[in-house]
């Protein structure tokens, strides 16, 4: 499905993006995973065994850095088949009349941001190639299901996702140029865990079981869907 297709996955080595970087290799992708911290890729590395990703540092939410990210993928692997905006963060729980503009700005520039510039990046060799995949996460808390309240600065960074899918399929509807994303609910990861001790995660959607929906996504068969959010939201 994926054999010998690359792969450009952002927040590769976080609780979700370590999950689905192994899933890319197991059907013969190849991985350029993007990292910050040398200490995680080396995690990473431990995780799917030595020898199997190319690491590239970079930080995704400048401009300047993602332009040389994409140049040494493309210098290096030859292209990108497919983007994987994983990265992102959370921070939430204070009201809006309590909270500071700075938590606005890093939730937008970290989850919104850096998907839109890495976005702009992959998309003219996308183009010219009439083919590509480009899959972000979004996330429950971006639609009245979810906990918006408390949460607004993150909410929007997130629902600023579903706009940029639907945006840039719409644009992008004459060339074979996917958009979509997937909108988990809360993450069954080890750092969630920890954050969360007395919480119910028998309810949490597994990071194994989003990974299957960004391999279809991310593959020819799922050539009929572009514009569309995903809820992955398990059984909370």
């Amino acid at each position: 499905m994926h054999s010998n297709r690359v792969v450009l996955i952002t927040g590769a080595t976080g609780g979700l993006g370590r999950v689905v970087t192994k899933r890319f290799l197991a059907e013969g992708a190849v991985v350029a995973a993007v990292y910050r911290s040398e200490d995680k890729l080396k995690e990473l590395i431990e995780y799917v065994g030595e020898g199997k990703v190319n690491g590239f540092k970079a930080d995704v939410t400048d401009p300047a850095s993602v332009s040389t990210l994409i140049a040494e993928v493309t210098k290096k692997l030859g292209r990108v088949d497919v983007l994987l905006n994983i990265v992102g963060g959370y921070a939430g729980g204070t009201p809006l009349q309590e909270s500071e503009e700075v938590m606005l700005d890093e939730m937008v520039t970290l989850n919104t941001r850096s998907a839109w510039l890495c976005s702009r990046a992959v998309l003219p060799g996308m183009i010219e190639r009439n083919w590509g995949r480009i899959v972000s996460v979004s996330a429950k808390n971006a639609t009245p299901s979810g906990r918006r309240a408390g949460n607004i600065a993150y909410a929007i960074s997130k629902g600023g996702i579903i706009t940029l899918t639907e945006a840039l399929a719409e644009e992008l509807s004459k060339v074979e140029v996917n958009v979509n994303c997937v909108m988990p609910a809360t993450i069954d990861t080890s750092k969630n865990r920890e954050k969360m001790p007395k919480a119910d995660t028998s309810k949490w959607v597994k990071p194994e079981d989003i990974a299957e929906v960004i391999l279809f996504l991310s593959s020819d068969s799922s050539k009929a869907v572009t514009g569309a959010t995903i809820p992955v939201f398990g059984r909370s």
